[in-house]
C-alpha cells in the first residue's frame, strides 16, 4: 500500500515511488522535496508512512543529491534555532519587564513613626542616660 501524500506534485510522487528525480528542474525544488520527505526536516509523519522500498528510494536520492539534502537539513535547523531564539528572547523580555532595573528601583519607604513610638524612644534614651 502506497502512502505517498496525494498533495505531492507528480514528479515528487515519482521520485518517492521509483527513485526517479529526472523531472526536478531546480535545486530549490529538490530542497523542498527533501524537506517535505525527510524524517529530520519536518516530514517525519510523511516519512514514517512510506513503505520500506519508498524509504530506500529516498535514501538513494539523498545519496545522489547530497548538497540539496544537506541544504534541506541546514534550513530546517536554522528555522528551528531561530524559533527557539525568538521564544528565549520573548521569555527574557517577559521576565525583564516583571522586575525593574536596579537604577530605577524605588528605595524602600522608611517606616512612619507615630507619637507613641517617639515617646518610647524618648523614654529609652532617658533610661540609657540614667535620667
Amino acid at each position: 500500500m502506497k502512502m505517498v501524500p496525494a498533495s505531492f506534485p507528480s514528479h515528487w510522487r515519482r521520485a518517492v515511488e521509483h527513485g526517479d528525480a529526472s523531472a526536478f528542474a531546480q535545486a530549490e525544488d529538490l530542497i523542498a522535496f527533501f524537506t517535505a520527505t525527510g524524517a529530520k526536516t519536518g516530514g517525519y509523519g510523511t516519512f514514517m508512512k512510506l513503505t520500506d522500498g519508498e524509504k530506500e528510494n529516498l535514501a538513494m536520492l539523498q545519496s545522489r543529491y547530497p548538497d540539496e539534502s544537506l541544504e534541506a537539513n541546514m534550513r530546517t535547523r536554522t528555522k528551528r534555532s531561530e524559533a527557539a531564539q525568538a521564544i528565549i528572547a520573548k521569555s527574557k523580555a517577559n521576565l525583564g519587564s516583571a522586575s525593574a532595573p536596579a537604577s530605577t528601583a524605588k528605595e524602600p519607604e522608611k517606616p512612619k513613626v507615630n507619637a507613641w513610638d517617639k515617646a518610647i524612644a524618648k523614654a529609652n534614651d532617658k533610661l540609657a542616660k540614667g535620667f
